[in-house]
């Protein structure tokens, strides 16, 4: 056998105490899974990873990663290949809860696993790992192009997770260190560092296991943060629900700024970048354009609207790996008689990215094109070509105004205080607020727009 193939036939080495222990915890819940609670489960996974993750870091000896509960990887670069793909669908809830797929570039593959990426990738879809989606553009013929993308398989998809020890030490190139700097931007590596200045309460309860295992993870300042293609700064915290991250603290008081009615105003910023000649503003310190669009929403009809989700299998027989896919589809009735400002709210930012066809049939849309037809037919337009051209420029103008602009300005005037993104949130200290605020308000300015805020005091 070559080097290569020994390395990888090499037994692991034997699990510590802390390790079986945490096996025998495992299958103490799954003998106990009629007689505790779902919510008990929970908890208990949260604590149980968080010592576990805590022992790996004490024990310098030990080299462990996070990975789906119920897989057993064959080696190593299999573990690896699983941690990132937890990690990565944590990171966002569309992965997690609409079963959103990874994008996976030619470029990313070869910085984290090497070279022969495309063989890891290939080993973990016979596991049954993961799942691919071979559909990609170059945009040589217009339109934006994406790679390639994954997912984790539907039966690791649950967000129950356990240690896994490698055999040998993980060791982080050079281009993965250089990968993620250009990625986070001088900006961004900042507020990396800000993550570990806050801390949530130990009695939160989670709301599903993907929320135990990011819990655990914060607990632990096991941090992991990343910017999109758009420039949005997605940590840990940004995963939280609003009532988690209501209880967060820090060695000052804290306080959450929100711009109220944020892709409607940006909309606004871009509609008169565009057309100057136009003089009508949905946003305004004393209009609200939910409220406004709420009366006429409710005239329209009750619909029906249907969803196709593909699931794709992989099983083995007689030695031959089979792959089947079956198509599910789910229908959702909507009344909008009942609907309230929420509702609204939903509806329009569905509206505003979804392809055309599926807009038109929106409430919120149609009462859109009642108050404000102008604007109406300005979104139209500009998603005639490519319904994800409006989401993605809204986005960059507020990764531009909120990341690039208040807080690149803080981490030149304010380098050493707690700062916290939530997209259009920012979570600084109280005494602070008035000087977020109006850096707010001058980066806004630049688009001739003023912004509204909703500032809300953090109380543990």
């Amino acid at each position: 056998k070559t080097q290569g193939q020994r390395r990888e036939t090499k037994k692991p080495r034997k699990a510590s105490m802390s390790l079986r222990g945490l096996i025998w915890v495992r299958r103490y819940q799954r003998r106990l899974k009629d007689t505790i609670t779902t919510q008990e489960k929970m908890m208990l996974s949260t604590n149980v990873i968080g010592k576990a993750t805590n022992n790996l870091r004490a024990d310098k000896k030990r080299h462990a990663v996070v990975i789906p509960a119920t897989y057993d990887p064959p080696n190593d670069r299999l573990a690896k290949m699983a941690n990132w793909l937890v990690k990565e669908t944590a990171l966002y809830p569309e992965r997690s809860e609409l079963n959103h797929w990874i994008p996976l570039s030619r470029e990313y593959g070869r910085v984290l696993f090497g070279g022969r990426w495309h063989q890891v990738i290939k080993a973990a879809e016979q596991t049954g790992l993961l799942e691919r989606h071979h559909s990609y553009w170059d945009g040589s013929q217009g339109g934006e192009s994406f790679p390639k993308a994954v997912r984790l398989a539907a039966q690791y998809r649950t967000g129950q997770v356990g240690i896994y020890d490698l055999a040998r030490k993980p060791q982080q190139s050079a281009k993965l260190k250089a990968y993620r700097m250009s990625n986070l931007g001088e900006v961004g590596q900042w507020l990396s560092s800000r993550l570990t200045m806050f801390a949530l309460p130990s009695n939160i309860q989670p709301r599903n296991y993907w929320d135990a295992y990011v819990l655990a993870q914060i607990r632990s300042d096991n941090h992991y943060a990343k910017r999109c293609d758009y420039g949005r700064y997605h940590t840990l915290y940004t995963v939280l629900g609003n009532q988690h991250r209501e209880k967060l603290t820090s060695e000052a008081p804290l306080s959450a700024i929100d711009v109220r009615q944020m892709q409607p105003t940006l909309l606004d910023a871009l509609i008169h970048s565009t057309k100057n000649d136009s003089t009508v503003w949905l946003c305004g310190t004393t209009s609200n354009i939910y409220e406004n669009l709420l009366p006429i929403a409710r005239q329209c009809q009750p619909y029906i609207e249907y969803r196709n989700s593909r699931h794709r299998t992989v099983r083995t027989v007689r030695h031959r790996t089979v792959r089947t896919v079956k198509y599910r589809t789910q229908c959702e009735h909507h009344d909008p008689s009942t609907w309230m400002r929420d509702d609204v709210k939903k509806n329009l930012l569905k509206a505003l990215f979804a392809p055309n066809n599926i807009m038109v049939r929106q409430p919120a849309y149609q009462a859109l094109m009642q108050l404000y037809p102008e604007h109406a037919k300005f979104i139209y337009d500009y998603k005639r070509s490519d319904h994800k051209r409006l989401a993605c420029t809204l986005q960059k103008m507020e990764s531009s105004l909120i990341i690039d602009g208040v807080c690149g300005w803080l981490m030149t005037h304010y380098p050493d205080i707690p700062l916290l993104t939530i997209h259009d949130e920012l979570i600084v200290p109280t005494s602070l607020v008035d000087v977020v605020t109006a850096r707010l308000t001058i980066e806004f300015s630049r688009h001739q727009i003023t912004p509204d805020f909703n500032i809300v005091p953090l109380v543990a």
